[in-house]
């Protein structure tokens, strides 16, 4: 991450580069989507979907909190307040391929795409499938 900084003395702009890392973790993601497939083989699938989905992660506070603190210069205790979690919707939708490698097994490589209002989220998801 790159910042840049002000100089009250003479109104100069300087930067310098920050390494920091942030610890977060998935808590829940969640999709609700139409599907339409359409056979390419007798083997194979291709498919679009589209819906609704939603994920939430949460953030370690000291990492946000030592991130905060080296970009200003000063203390976050009273300067900044720090978001630990991020929970966010949005209208999500994608392609992909199944394929049958026997009656039971499947493999099936999907690309989605997920619009939030902080940013944009692509993921590719890549599954192995059995049928009892």
């Amino acid at each position: 991450m790159k910042w840049g900084s002000l100089s009250p003395q003479d109104g100069s702009l300087s930067s310098e580069f920050i390494k920091s890392e942030i610890d977060s973790s998935l808590d829940l993601q969640t999709s609700i989507f139409v599907k339409a497939n359409y056979p390419i083989s007798s083997r194979a699938d291709v498919f679009l979907f589209g819906g609704y989905g939603r994920n939430k992660l949460s953030y370690n506070e000291g990492d946000l909190k030592n991130l905060a603190e080296s970009i200003t210069g000063t203390d976050t205790n009273s300067t900044l307040i720090t978001e630990q979690n991020y929970d966010e919707g949005g209208v999500t939708y994608g392609t992909g391929i199944d394929f049958r490698l026997t009656q039971r097994w499947q493999v099936s490589a999907e690309y989605q795409y997920f619009d939030t209002n902080e940013g944009d989220i692509y993921a590719l998801n890549l599954s192995v499938n059995y049928r009892f």
